[in-house]
């Protein structure tokens, strides 16, 4: 069923920021959270674990490869990556880092109906990336909505630093997920020329069909070249056509 004839009927549960438009939605089977006309999450009530949004399945994809056991997720949204993993891996230690307080209080009340116990830290992205232990990541979630976001802001936050700090932290065979909302093609590949260095070829991009996000996965790994069996899990067309132009 497509998205806009699952949120077709609706009534607002809570308006969390009337300048950024942040509104919680729900109807008979489903709880969102909408930036504008940007539904960001999507729970089904009576599966609350369940990834709904194509996107965020595409994003949570590379957990088939392996099993996680320390992740830092960046940008909590309502949930539900963190409450995927958490009940696909009840040993996993998830950190969650989201800057506003609304959005977190938002999850706590609408959006973990189970109550689950999680680790959230109040704070911005390359702060707490920054900080964290060099080579004690085995996943790196970064699903960050910029404020105002746009080219420029998103352009400037996924620069060759930050990602190479991002990269430190993960040890070896370890992934860096990213969601691009909304990038242009020259800041996608620029992006991408700058994950080629820290990454070598060990990088699959796909985009997201019927809408703007494009997804970025990076494995950290000593070889250049992984075998094909694990090259195939996603559609690479775009990182094909980058390398040809490169």
């Amino acid at each position: 069923m497509k998205l806009d004839k699952i949120t077709q009927s609706k009534q607002q549960v809570a308006l969390l920021d009337e300048h950024k438009h942040c509104v919680v939605y729900e109807n008979q089977h489903y709880l969102w959270l909408q930036f504008g006309e940007v539904i960001q999450s999507l729970m089904l009530k009576r599966k609350p674990e369940r990834l709904c949004l194509l996107y965020q399945q595409m994003l949570a994809v590379v957990h088939i490869h392996f099993s996680p056991k320390k992740i830092l997720e960046c940008g909590l949204g309502g949930g539900n990556i963190n409450r995927f993993l958490s009940y696909k891996y009840p040993q996993v230690t998830i950190r969650s880092v989201e800057p506003m307080v609304e959005l977190i209080d938002c999850y706590q009340q609408y959006f973990n109906p189970l109550k689950s116990s999680i680790t959230i830290e109040v704070n911005h992205a390359e702060m707490v990336v920054n900080h964290t232990e060099n080579s004690s990541l085995d996943w790196l979630i970064l699903d960050i909505y910029l404020a105002g976001s746009d080219d420029e802001n998103t352009a400037q936050f996924y620069n060759e630093d930050f990602l190479q700090m991002a990269a430190n932290k993960l040890i070896k065979n370890a992934w860096l997920s990213i969601n691009l909302p909304d990038i242009n093609g020259p800041d996608l590949l620029d992006l991408l020329r700058s994950l080629r260095k820290i990454f070598s070829d060990n990088i699959w991009i796909a985009k997201v069909p019927d809408c703007k996000n494009i997804i970025v996965h990076a494995l950290k790994s000593n070889e250049a070249n992984q075998p094909n069996s694990q090259k195939g899990f996603i559609t690479n067309r775009l990182w094909q056509q980058f390398k040809q132009i490169i």
